[in-house]
């Protein structure tokens, strides 16, 4: 599933091709599970901005169109030759080209409206170590499950949450209430500085993922544990173990974290 730095990568490359262009026409091909958004043709497209794992493209009539790519979704962008595409649900086109939307397992949402206001951290924004240790102060869940809470933090999931931890050097079964004042503000700086760099990277290509324009991101290639199982730690060299919480595998050194 694509993480922060991927859904940040994407809008950023749309945000820089598409606004200020005027929509020529929209395709819905899946029309069995996306709406009518023909009333899009003809409309001016703002800006695209991230919230959360949500792509949010806002048009001049102040409405929006709200994009989750869910477990396999991207877009990609064609300016020459329209060949035709595995698992298309839809085309919208510009004067200078047409973003596909490619979901292969069909679980892209793509709606209408505003998304809530919550209290939500974005990592990259808002999240800080005074309001961590107030959501976790009295919880009894492991540190790891606590960072993929979507109604806490908005954006880590599996990938990024091994990588934290690991640099951080917190065992990920961890109980949230044991975790430190010291160490809540190393985790919101490494948490950071791990997500800028996978943005600067384009994300983590570990199976389907691609840019805007079809390139894999790299920052896969800088892991440190995620899909290392029983390769030596490059801090201590004793093998990296795999265990599974909350229902995802989950990737750490026994030795390095705790």
């Amino acid at each position: 599933m694509p993480e922060l730095p991927e859904v940040e990568t994407v809008c950023r490359q749309l945000n820089a091709v598409i606004s200020g262009l005027t929509v020529q026409s929209i395709s819905t091909l899946d029309t069995a599970k996306l709406a009518d958004f023909s009333d899009r043709t003809g409309r001016k497209v703002e800006n695209v901005k991230r919230q959360g794992k949500h792509i949010v493209l806002h048009f001049d009539d102040d409405q929006n169109m709200i994009v989750h790519l869910r477990m396999t979704g991207r877009f990609l962008w064609q300016t020459t030759g329209t060949e035709p595409l595995k698992h298309v649900r839809m085309i919208m086109a510009f004067p200078p080209g047409q973003i596909a939307f490619i979901d292969p397992r069909r679980f892209m949402t793509i709606t209408k409206g505003d998304l809530p206001q919550n209290n939500v951290m974005d990592p990259l924004t808002d999240m800080t170590p005074r309001r961590l240790a107030e959501k976790g102060k009295n919880s009894k869940r492991p540190i790891k499950t606590f960072l993929m809470d979507q109604a806490i933090i908005a954006g880590i999931g599996n990938i990024y949450a091994c990588e934290i931890l690991y640099h951080a050097g917190i065992n990920p079964v961890r109980l949230v209430n044991t975790i430190s004042s010291e160490q809540w503000p190393e985790i919101v700086r490494i948490a950071r500085q791990i997500l800028e760099r996978a943005i600067v990277c384009r994300g983590s290509s570990i199976s389907d993922w691609r840019d805007f324009y079809g390139n894999e991101g790299t920052f896969h290639h800088e892991h440190r544990v995620y899909g290392h199982k029983g390769l030596p730690c490059p801090q201590c060299q004793n093998a990296i173990l795999r265990t599974t919480i909350g229902g995802r595998g989950t990737y750490f050194c026994p030795q390095c974290q705790t």
